[in-house]
């Protein structure tokens, strides 16, 4: 198949997004939600203010009141007290936040007031306050039954004060999304990472890089991680296992078409449905999306590390978000422009791996191909370049 024949990567991305159904929903604790994806809007118990409120420490007062001459001073409103009623021809100290005095129709700030003998005016360069003028009117960030946030919001230290102010103790929310790791390859070394290696032996870092990348996910939890060899019985096998728990099974290595590649075959095995196998990118060429037999996400990434980043953030990202019930699934990607080397243009979409130099500034990392982890690890992202084209322009970046 030639490079021109290849699916579009982002017409592949949309057909397997949309095949792609929210999980369930659980009740959680307010303190217990950080992260997760609303279910469903939460509202206001009441009005914010609940009533009207003083904007400054001063005196509240009646317009016409002030207007006829000085002030005596009646009491304090307080915060945390009940309202209070302003006497005729009076005026009464407030604090911020404190309830206004029925009968107020402004506040005043203390540094716009003189106070002798008990009798309050104002300053000489002072103007008669305009009607409510520092005041904070009940309802006026939100009334009564009015929705706070809609269902599809991660819920974020901000929106948890928010909930808790409006009596919401417990929130609807979708629970996390299970991620299984099946990383395959004989060439893995199955000891621990710090163990001597012949030089026929690699270590994983497929598992690792996936395994961090669900870790950094409030509403995502990594259900199994698993090592499998090149063997398509003992691979079908294992991913009918990992399915069986998981909403989405992420495989790698074993994707492409060579004697020894099995994710396809093994994918069709168990009852799942591929959307697309191969598309018109670099690095990540033979990568697959399909179903699974319960509506599950798979996706088969190439084996190279560089491939393996790239496509996660590109393609399991907005797919776990989508299951997530994120109201945002795909990226937004920031805007920079490619200083020094530029990329030779090639007829598919690239992802040369950059690295910030300055502000809204970026450049290539010096990279081997997509088995580079050294340039991996010195990157912050990679371009996302249409077919044919340089990085001359400003284009997107997707960071990692």
């Amino acid at each position: 198949m030639s490079s021109m024949s290849l699916q579009d990567p982002f017409h592949a991305l949309a057909q397997l997004h949309e095949a792609l159904q929210p999980v369930e929903c659980e009740l959680l604790p307010l303190d217990a939600a950080q992260g997760r994806i609303l279910a469903a809007a939460f509202k206001a118990d009441r009005p914010s203010p609940p009533l009207d409120v003083s904007a400054m420490d001063g005196y509240a007062l009646r317009l016409d009141d002030l207007a006829a001459g000085p002030l005596t001073i009646a009491g304090e409103a307080s915060m945390g007290r009940p309202v209070q009623a302003l006497p005729a021809g009076q005026a009464m100290r407030i604090m911020t936040g404190a309830p206004v005095p029925v009968g107020a129709e402004a506040v005043v700030p203390r540094e716009k007031t003189q106070l002798q003998a008990n009798r309050l005016t104002l300053t000489a360069d002072t103007p008669p306050p305009k009607p409510f003028a520092n005041i904070r009117r009940a309802g006026e960030n939100v009334g009564a039954n009015e929705e706070i946030v809609g269902a599809g919001n991660a819920l974020t230290p901000a929106l948890a004060g928010a909930a808790a102010a409006f009596g919401h103790t417990h929130l609807t929310c979708r629970r996390a999304v299970r991620v299984s790791l099946l990383i395959t390859g004989d060439e893995l070394a199955a000891g621990e990472p710090a163990e001597p290696l012949p030089p026929h032996r690699i270590r994983d870092s497929n598992g690792p890089l996936l395994t961090n990348l669900v870790h950094s996910l409030p509403w995502a939890t990594l259900h199994t991680r698993q090592h499998v060899t090149d063997d398509l019985p003992q691979l079908a096998a294992t991913l009918a296992s990992a399915l069986a728990g998981s909403d989405t099974v992420w495989l790698t290595g074993g994707v492409s078409v060579g004697d020894h590649d099995h994710v396809r075959a093994a994918v069709e095995a168990v009852g799942g449905r591929v959307v697309f196998h191969r598309l018109a990118i670099r690095p990540g060429k033979p990568i697959l999306g399909a179903i699974g037999p319960a509506g599950q996400q798979i996706l088969g990434f190439p084996g190279n590390p560089v491939a393996v980043a790239c496509c996660a953030q590109l393609f399991g990202l907005p797919l776990l978000r989508r299951q997530a019930g994120h109201h945002v699934t795909m990226p937004r990607n920031p805007l920079a422009i490619l200083r020094g080397p530029q990329p030779r243009a090639i007829p598919l979409w690239n992802f040369p791996l950059v690295r910030h130099s300055s502000p809204g500034e970026v450049e290539l990392v010096p990279s081997r191909g997509s088995g580079d982890l050294v340039a991996l690890s010195r990157s912050d992202g990679f371009l996302i370049l249409p077919p044919n084209s340089d990085g001359m322009t400003p284009r997107a970046i997707q960071l990692w």
